[in-house]
């Protein structure tokens, strides 16, 4: 039966106070005979009637480490069995003890005694129980008053061989001369407890007797293996219970009344050594005359070195551990668990070998705790898993058949080390966000080992737990159960003694284009295997590339069993597409051979297999409906040429985007919109992806409006909608026109584009060839401008494409659009100079705005220079009859002759057409009835109102009455810019300056030879300070004047 104390409720914390015999077990075996009439008290040193307690004392040995480098104390446990109390009343009454006095012998060159503990220490509560339950009862001798006397004694050593102290009694240098005597003494009004009917050969604590450890490490020892051996043992000339010295006193004569008439018999004559237990090998004269051995004695071995705690790391067994420092320590492979897992329960483990690093020593008492809840330790391969451990001791070298033999000259059991296993329980994860139940990601925990023998009391092992995030993606129908998600690809080259590859891409929140532990990603310590085949996933960015030249492998759910060779996952969140990159070495293999399974990818995304050299060696493959289908949801693609060791994964995830303006308001409005796909959609049915617009979409193709009913990618749309509007799509980022996929063809002349998921310059517009035809060329489109259409305002030209819009471009021959942009870096500024151009003409010619009674407005110029060239002003072709649209007759917003015809639709009468700065007079007529409709002087602003005309057709005729000099200033007084206006009648050399109220010239506006016509030039007031001015035209003779007036 097992008797093992506890008493955490008792006990006071010693510092740096090693503890002995922590575990104590009883000798009791089947056969053992029970106590059954009262016996004299025993003490032992080694828990043991006539041997030593194993389990105490392995080796029946007791082994200190040395006081190297801290001062250390050890507490010796004396032993007693209790049997002197009342069994059977009838036949003897056997008062309780009261009173104790024994004494010690130990040798003062290893330990020095220091006093008496009457408790067990706090941390020793982890190893004291009672048959399998807490024992909350302390030592015997607790709550006594115990004195001690510790003096020097030269009889050390005549107990146990009387022959060496008599030859050696004179010799100064005999290690009996060393001997030191303690004698403890202990009295109580309370009896002493004692050993319960049916347990009377168990052993109990009476009491610890503190000894500091005097012995050394010896430095110079070329072997570092040398101990203190020597001798400790009970006086045996004197044990004394209540009056009874049980040494030289039969039991019966410390009895009250004796009733039985056999007490002669019962108690013939003292044993062979009253009052003491534990060994004896003095029959053993080899092994008495190395290690002498009497009952009440063992043997103090202090171990040259201090140990302590080792974490060897074993790469077969899949770990490392780093020694960080002497006390903290790092296990390099972190422990996985899939969130996406079935395994029941949910754990992640590892077993780790705990070893003690000091050759011929023995770490004792050893006290394990984690750090966190989730984490936890066994010694039964995780069946029992908790937070606290405790084990009696690590040996090294001291145990098993090839150690040195115990003092009986028995071979010792060989103790292995500490196979800990450690497990990572995700249900045991505290939330870091009561309102986020996300427990996924990478948790730091510590297991703390603490041995009072220990050289490093407390050392620190970090462990690493990564609850494994899963991949956005769905799992497909042919994966087992507890698969973790993602996507995957099998690659298969012809070699039949070949592997075959497995990988695994997708997204995840948070995710990088790095390595993501969290996501089980790590960068393997070698590259792509020679002599087999062999692939991997490989950043595509230049500075990760070189951060993980050798790729991405697997470690989800753990790295001994990987889902995959390699896994890459992303941003979810991005918006744009993922480029994937694999490298295979194909080992002679080709062809190579990729399947995959279509229901592993979110409905509405997008996946392409690309070459790595931009088509030079195949076209991209669509991997949702193209590849050859070899199963059910399964496609393959072969790579049979030879050259190709790698290609590209294009992928694309449907997003659901707010297609609003920064303020938050819609960027579609009521009325007309010209639109394209802001993101390519899940569905392309029109109304399935515009369901609040009116109308199906127009497209302009073949010099034609037609209806669209089904939506592509990179075309422009008209659609109309009423006061509600969509304003979120669903799809996927668009982050390129291709024409291998999207076949976004473009015929000569006018056509409507599409744009991008991100903005992008127009410049960032390209054209490929199609059949025979001459590529468009770019520079040709920008003469022309590209035109995008504002509900109120109409055309309105453009140089960025903005996401969802529509634009005009007109291309000068049949080819495919391109666009591209998204992801690379944006361009600084717009620059055309075909555009730069254009505008400074206009800025040189009449403005006529147009508004009409639904708000919209248009700008139209004539310009006075009828000798250039304007085709480049055209507009884009007009839009469907109800659209709001205002141009010239020939299709331009400008005009250079002296009569020309506005041509308006989409209008609502009123309409008021006003000239800021009229350069001549304007006449306006119905183009059909020749009905004048106004006029507008030359020189001052003027708007004219128009209620109706026949056919929305309105002619203007510039008269020139000018044949003199003429000077005017718009608006006057000048608040900030004014225009002033010079009308020369034939070209002249002329000075135009300003002039202040003392005649003093403050600006001069021109001076020298001028073109015929009317001529502007600006004022800013901004230049002068308030006042009154004088403007003066002069050319030879003539001189035109008009007053001025600044106000600031």
């Amino acid at each position: 039966m097992m008797k093992i104390f506890k008493l955490n409720r008792y006990g006071g914390k010693i510092v740096g106070m090693l503890i002995i015999a922590f575990v104590l077990f009883s000798n009791i075996s089947a056969n053992a005979q029970q106590v059954t009439r009262p016996q004299s008290p025993v003490l032992s040193l080694t828990a043991d009637k006539d041997g030593y307690n194993t389990d105490v004392y392995p080796d029946g040995r007791f082994w200190a480490a040395p006081s190297t480098s801290q001062d250390r104390e050890v507490l010796v446990p004396i032993f007693i069995q209790n049997n002197f109390y009342t069994m059977d009343p009838t036949e003897y009454i056997v008062p309780p003890i009261y009173s104790f006095k024994f004494s010690v012998f130990y040798d003062s060159a290893a330990l020095r005694a220091t006093g008496i503990q009457l408790t067990h220490p706090t941390y020793m509560a982890d190893f004291l129980y009672l048959n399998g339950t807490i024992d909350e009862d302390p030592p015997f001798a607790y709550g006594w008053t115990v004195d001690w006397y510790d003096r020097p004694d030269s009889m050390y050593w005549y107990y146990l061989n009387p022959q060496k102290w008599l030859d050696n009694k004179l010799n100064q240098n005999f290690e009996g001369k060393r001997g030191r005597r303690i004698t403890i003494t202990g009295n109580s009004i309370m009896p002493m407890r004692h050993n319960e009917k049916g347990f009377g050969n168990d052993w109990f604590v009476l009491l610890y007797i503190k000894f500091k450890v005097v012995g050394k490490e010896v430095i110079n020892d070329p072997t570092s293996l040398t101990t203190l051996s020597t001798p400790m043992y009970i006086a045996p000339d004197e044990i004394v219970f209540n009056n009874l010295d049980v040494t030289k006193q039969l039991a019966y004569e410390g009895f009250s009344h004796i009733y039985s008439p056999n007490w002669q018999s019962h108690y013939a004559a003292l044993p062979a050594f009253p009052g003491l237990g534990g060994l004896n090998n003095s029959e053993l004269s080899l092994y008495y005359a190395l290690e002498p051995y009497k009952p009440g004695s063992i043997y103090i071995r202090i171990s040259n070195g201090e140990p302590y705690f080792y974490f060897p790391s074993a790469q077969e067994a899949g770990y490392t551990i780093s020694k960080l420092s002497d006390a903290f320590y790092s296990l390099d492979q972190p422990i996985t668990v899939d969130s996406n897992s079935s395994l029941n329960p949910p754990v992640g483990s590892k077993t780790i070998v705990v070893q003690n690093g000091l050759q011929l020593s023995r770490l004792n008492y050893i006290t394990m705790e984690t750090s966190e809840p989730w984490l936890y330790i066994s010694k039964d391969n995780g069946k029992t898993p908790k937070r606290l451990l405790t084990h009696n001791y690590l040996d090294n070298g001291l145990l098993g058949a090839d150690a040195k033999l115990d003092p009986q000259g028995r071979s010792t059991a060989d103790v292995p080390p500490l196979n800990l296993t450690i497990t990572c329980d995700p249900r045991k994860l505290k939330l870091n966000d009561a309102t986020d139940p996300e427990k996924t990601g990478i948790h730091i925990g510590y297991i703390t080992f603490k041995s009072p023998y220990a050289q490093f009391n407390n050392v620190r092992l970090q462990v690493k737990f990564i609850y494994l995030r899963p991949p956005y993606e769905p799992r497909g129908s042919n994966n087992p159960h507890d698969f973790t998600s993602g996507i995957f690809l099998n690659l298969e080259n012809s070699n039949p003694n070949d592997q075959i590859r497995t990988l695994v891409f997708g997204t995840g929140s948070r995710a990088t284009e790095g390595v993501d532990s969290l996501y089980g990603e790590y960068h393997p310590s070698l590259g792509l295997a020679s002599g087999q085949f062999d692939a991997r996933f490989f950043p595509t960015n230049e500075s990760l590339a070189n951060l993980y030249p050798n790729g991405f492998g697997d470690f989800s759910p753990s790295i001994d069993r990987p889902w995959s060779d390699s896994r890459d996952i992303r941003d979810l969140n991005s918006n744009k597409s993922h480029l994937f990159l694999v490298k295979f070495n194909a080992n002679n293999g080709y062809p190579i051979v990729l399947t995959w399974n279509t229901t592993q990818f979110p409905l509405g995304s997008r996946a392409y297999i690309r070459d790595v050299l931009n088509g030079a060696y195949f076209q991209p493959v669509d991997m949702l409906t193209q590849g050859t289908v070899v199963g059910d949801n399964v496609r393959a693609f072969t790579f049979t040429d030879a050259r190709i060791n790698s290609f590209y994964i294009e992928y694309t995830l449907p997003k659901e985007i707010n297609y609003v303006d920064q303020y938050g308001n819609p960027i579609i409005k009521e009325g007309w919109n010209l639109l394209s796909l802001p993101v390519r959609p899940v569905q392309a049915a029109w109304n399935a992806f515009y369901p609040k617009a009116i109308n199906i979409p127009y497209v302009f193709t073949q010099n034609q409006w037609q209806d669209s009913p089904t939506l592509q990618v990179g075309f422009g749309y008209f659609v109309k909608y009423g006061p509600i509007v969509d304003t979120i799509f669903s799809g996927t980022m668009i982050n390129e026109i291709d024409p291998t996929i999207d076949f976004v063809r473009l015929n000569t002349g006018w056509n409507t584009i599409g744009a991008l998921s991100c903005p992008v310059n127009i410049n960032n517009i390209q054209f490929t060839q199609y059949e025979n035809f001459d590529v468009p060329n770019l520079q040709y489109s920008l003469q022309y401008g590209i035109w995008g259409y504002n509900t109120n305002r109409g055309y309105q030209e453009s140089a960025e494409l903005l996401p969802g819009l529509g634009y005009w471009i007109k291309v000068n021959s049949t080819g495919y659009y391109r666009l591209t942009g998204c992801g690379l870096a944006k361009s600084s500024e717009y620059s055309n100079n075909y555009s730069s151009m254009k505008d400074d003409i206009l800025a040189s010619s009449v403005k006529l705005n147009i508004n009409d009674n639904a708000d919209h407005s248009s700008s139209l110029y004539i310009s006075n220079d009828n000798s250039m060239n304007i085709d480049n002003f055209e507009l884009p072709p007009a839009p469907p009859a109800q659209l709001f649209d205002a141009r010239f007759i020939d299709g331009k917003y400008l005009s250079n002759s002296m009569s020309s015809i506005i041509k308006l639709q989409g209008i609502e009468y009123p309409i008021n057409i006003t000239i800021n700065n009229p350069d001549a007079d304007y006449a306006f007529k119905d183009a059909i009835t020749g009905t004048v409709l106004g006029k507008i002087s030359r020189g001052s602003k003027g708007t004219i109102v128009i209620q109706k005309t026949a056919k929305n057709a309105i002619q203007i005729e510039k008269s020139n009455s000018l044949t003199d000099f003429d000077l005017s200033i718009n608006p006057n007084p000048v608040a900030s810019v004014s225009t002033v206006n010079v009308y020369i009648p034939e070209t002249s050399n002329i000075t135009l300056k300003l002039y202040n109220t003392l005649g003093s010239e403050v600006m001069s506006l021109y001076d020298g030879n001028i073109a015929m016509g009317l001529q502007t030039f600006t004022i800013k007031s901004n230049d002068l300070p308030t006042g009154a001015y004088i403007l003066r035209l002069t050319s030879g003779n003539i001189s035109k004047i008009v007053k001025v007036n600044v106000i600031n």
